[in-house]
Formats: structure tokens, sequence, C-alpha cells
């Protein structure tokens, strides 16, 4: 998984281009660019606790919190990581729609709280990776691109006849 391959997720689950871009960079930033174990051991993109409710679909108990956190608490283990994505979407999405930039997305977390920690280290961290994104662009639709093709083909071949 990568910064892009996080992007494209988000848009095919039907985020805008600026909600894309700010969930994969909380995900970059959350799972030390993908490379954590919480990330690895379960596609949990943003270290989500299992709490084990209808809501949390596609979870189950992963691994458990570093001991110093706590002594009971799993995170939430996605058979996808798409479906990690999807529980991140559903946590953060009342400060996803009303953001646009990293800063705002940051604060808003902070509001909803989301997070607990220093605000300025959190929206650098995000920052860091927004601004990889700025290139990333929508996936076209494979499938509409066919489709027009294929009627373009068709009335080009209808047209000679």
């Amino acid at each position: 998984m990568d910064l892009q391959g996080a992007y494209n997720i988000a848009i095919d689950l039907g985020l805008s281009d600026a909600q894309a871009k700010l969930i994969a960079s909380q995900a970059a930033y959350e799972t030390a660019n993908f490379t954590s174990n919480v990330f690895k051991l379960n596609n949990n993109p943003a270290g989500i606790m299992f709490i084990n409710k209808p809501y949390q679909k596609n979870a189950t108990a992963g691994s458990s919190f570093p001991s110093n956190e706590s002594k009971t608490a799993k995170y939430a283990k996605f058979l996808t990581i798409k479906d990690g994505f999807k529980d991140m979407i559903r946590i953060t999405y009342p400060s996803l729609i009303q953001s646009t930039d990293s800063t705002t997305y940051a604060a808003k977390l902070k509001a909803q709280k989301y997070y607990t920690g220093n605000q300025e280290i959190y929206s650098a961290g995000l920052t860091r990776y927004w601004n990889l994104t700025k290139d990333f662009v929508k996936k076209k639709n494979s499938i509409i691109g066919i489709l027009l093709i294929i009627s373009t083909i068709t009335f080009i071949l209808l047209k000679k006849k």
C-alpha cells in the first residue's frame, strides 16, 4: 500500500478528490506511511479500536493495544484494506465533509475528539502527506470509457452502412 493506492481506494469508495486526498494523507500519517504493525496485521488504516458493534462492519478483534495503553483493548481487524477505509470514513465523515485542506481537517478532527494529541503536530503530519497528493487525479472509470469506445465504434460502423 502507498499513498496513491490509498487515494484510489477512497475514490473508489465515492469520496471527492479533496476528501480522498485527506483520508489518504490521514491514513499515511497514522500508519507511518503504511508500515505500522497495526496496519499490516489488521488492514487497519487508522488504529481503529474494535468495539464489536453492528455499525463496525467487516471488523473482528485484531491485535492487542500496547500494554501501557490497555490490558484488554483490541484493534479492529478488517478482511480487506478497503473495509478498513470504510470504517475510517464512517468515523471521520463529519470532519471530512467540512474540510478542503489538511489544516482545517486536523482542526475538525480535534473538535470531533477523534484524537487527543497536539493539534499542530497532527496538522503538520497530515500536511506532509497532503502535499504529496497534489498531483493525484481521479481515475477514469474504465467501464464508462469502454462503453464510450464501444458506442463510438458502433456509431461509426452504422454510419458506414
